[in-house]
């Protein structure tokens, strides 16, 4: 049955506009249109190709690493060489001169402000990341000095975040009027009514997360509520004063009063559409918000807080929230990266890859089609040429300590 345009109409409305202007998006075009807008440059560095490493630059020191059309474009085209050399096993993004990125290049935005071409924008840098982090390579962010706005969201794409002595980091959007554009404020860790994001893999995820805390010496505790019911009959109004009463407060309370607030709904049928009614009861179906709400957001506080709060966290207190892995010394900083890329890449390029695409798998498929795909990754390995040579070599393991 055809839609008819009014409730298109109201679909678009409702959607903010999300499909501008209903156009088919082309790549190739909005490139042509990014590259217009000129300034630095993005490119790789082979100095440590033949340790199957490479170095992902942000050129553009003048500006503190702004990204301008031309360098969203240039980021683009590595990523796509970065796709195709078979035999790598790692990749660092970092800036040049005194900090990361500053996010995107203020006459970039001057230029450009229009709802189509920040969508534009946000299209092409989310394709762009979202093919980044998909590599088959350990991937790092470099973070020296400031990464603000689009800087930060640029640094979390990668598997590790390593942090200088001297790096701010900051989700500042909100001070300038907008929100995350380029991925930044989603987050892969959002359970319910996501292909391979069930109930189940979110119980797996809380139980890692306990037991990492508890090897890591933390006390754990963890509140269970039983919401299979409360979002079809419970008000809005009851709703946040039970959130409230179980410790939701502050900035992540006003968001999930900001997000209830003002919505409608109209129902379409037999070729009517009626009247819009305020929404009371209910949530959107497939949202953040959806059966596993509390425990969610009792796991992205943190997260809500820092994109809401717009505020810069120095080295620790990234390393205390937990989106920096490890701080390293400002004047050393590119050589400790290769050090700690080093560690993590001392087999075989076949060998890494392999278990980052297993990884990755694990991390967006259900239990069942992991185990699939890990098997048929694990199989051409076994009796391999790399394997028999392993074998033959008669490797410990453990080393035997002298008496």
């Amino acid at each position: 049955m055809s839609v008819p345009s009014k409730l298109k109409s109201c679909m678009r409305r409702s959607l903010h506009h999300k499909n501008i202007m209903e156009e088919a998006v082309n790549l190739q075009s909005i490139e042509a249109f990014l590259s217009n807008f000129e300034g630095g440059d993005v490119h790789l560095s082979t100095d440590y190709w033949d340790e199957g490493i490479a170095m992902l630059c942000l050129n553009y020191p003048e500006k503190r690493n702004a990204m301008s059309g031309k360098m969203m474009v240039d980021l683009g085209k590595c990523v796509s060489k970065l796709e195709k050399w078979e035999t790598g096993k790692a990749v660092i993004i970092l800036g040049a001169g005194e900090n990361f990125c500053s996010g995107g290049d203020l006459d970039f935005a001057k230029a450009t402000g229009t709802a189509k071409e920040g969508f534009y924008m946000s299209y092409y840098m989310q394709d762009t990341l979202k093919r980044f982090r998909k590599l088959p390579m350990v991937s790092v962010s470099l973070v020296h000095g400031p990464a603000v706005g689009g800087g930060s969201e640029l640094a979390v794409f990668a598997d590790y975040i390593l942090v200088t002595d001297n790096a701010k980091l900051g989700f500042v959007h909100g001070k300038m009027g907008i929100i995350t554009a380029w991925g930044g404020g989603t987050s892969d860790q959002q359970y319910g009514f996501r292909n391979g994001r069930s109930p189940t893999s979110a119980a797996l995820s809380v139980k890692e997360k306990i037991v990492d805390g508890l090897e890591q010496g933390y006390h754990m505790g963890i509140t269970l509520c039983d919401l299979s019911k409360v979002f079809d009959c419970v008000s809005h109004e009851i709703l946040l004063e039970k959130l409230n009463y179980y410790v939701v407060r502050g900035v992540t309370l006003s968001l999930i009063e900001s997000y209830l607030s003002d919505r409608f709904r109209t129902v379409y049928y037999n070729d009517e559409l009626s009247d819009f009614k305020g929404v009371r009861f209910g949530v959107p179906q497939g949202s953040v918000l959806g059966p596993l709400l509390l425990v969610q957001i009792l796991g992205e506080r943190k997260a809500t807080e820092m994109l809401l709060s717009s505020k810069m966290y120095n080295a620790q207190e990234c390393l205390e929230i937990g989106i920096a892995y490890k701080i390293l010394s400002t004047a050393n900083r590119i050589q400790e990266a290769l050090n700690f890329v080093r560690k993590l890449t001392v087999s075989h390029s076949s060998i890494v890859r392999s278990f980052k695409k297993v990884l990755d798998v694990a991390t967006k498929e259900d239990f069942e089609t992991s185990l699939s795909f890990e098997c048929e990754e694990f199989s051409p390995k076994w009796g391999s040429d790399l394997n028999k040579d392993a074998l033959q070599r008669k490797i410990h393991h453990v080393k035997e300590e002298k008496s």
